[in-house]
């Protein structure tokens, strides 16, 4: 009975880590030089909106997580009758 829960729970938290983005930016703060070991995905995308102001890569940039997030999401979908039992 905990499977469906537990599967929701694995999209929510998947894409959660995904869209990091306040942790980095508040222990990196504003320094020019970002540890590229720090740098997230959405990091990149407000960087490139708003501090160097190229709207269209940072909505490319946008609609690509977007679209990895959906791939990922419909293929746990799809694996999740294996192991998800509805009763």
């Amino acid at each position: 009975m905990i499977t469906p829960s537990l599967f929701f729970v694995l999209i929510i938290a998947l894409i959660n880590s995904l869209q990091v983005f306040d942790l980095v930016f508040i222990m990196m703060g504003k320094q020019d030089a970002l540890l590229e070991s720090t740098r997230t995905v959405v990091f990149s995308i407000w960087e490139n909106g708003f501090k160097y102001f190229h709207m269209g890569y940072a909505s490319a940039q946008a609609w690509s997580l977007f679209l990895v997030i959906l791939l990922i999401t419909v293929v746990q979908m799809v694996f999740q009758k294996k192991w998800v039992h509805y009763q």
